[in-house]
């Protein structure tokens, strides 16, 4: 998928290619993040699906980053003039082909299995309570 043909339908169909390779992990905690798709372990983001139309995964071993940035087609995440750390967006060809986006979404799941466990942040649903001003009298 080109970031031009960027679509609901077409980025429902990489969700899905994740979801198959992120089959059978445990702990693994899908929710939306800044309107994408995103997956946790453990509170850690260890993967995400861009609106872009891209698959991006964090890996903070660096071994294992350079190793999957130096393939065709794998980008950084650039977020406005600055790459984001230990993010690689991975090459479309992965996007057919499941058992390499497997092997590299398991690493990137036991990375995040690796990290401190973050707690889960929960937000209030509905509107929020207003409380009255509290005046003081200035005399």
């Amino acid at each position: 998928m080109r970031p031009g043909d960027v679509t609901p339908d077409g980025l429902a169909r990489l969700k899905a290619v994740f979801d198959g390779a992120l089959a059978g992990l445990e702990g693994v905690e899908p929710k939306k993040l800044f309107g994408s798709d995103a997956y946790f372990v453990n509170g850690n983001i260890f993967a995400l699906v861009f609106k872009e139309g891209r698959l991006g995964l964090r890996l903070t071993g660096e071994g294992s980053r350079d190793e999957l940035a130096a393939l065709p087609g794998a980008d950084s995440w650039i977020v406005g003039d600055k790459a984001a750390r230990f993010w690689v967006l991975l090459p479309s060809a992965f996007h057919s082909r499941p058992e390499r986006l497997r092997d590299w979404a398991r690493q990137a799941w036991q990375e995040g299995l690796e990290r401190p466990p973050k707690p889960s942040v929960t937000r209030r649903k509905g509107p929020r309570r207003i409380r009255p001003a509290v005046f003081r009298r200035l005399s």
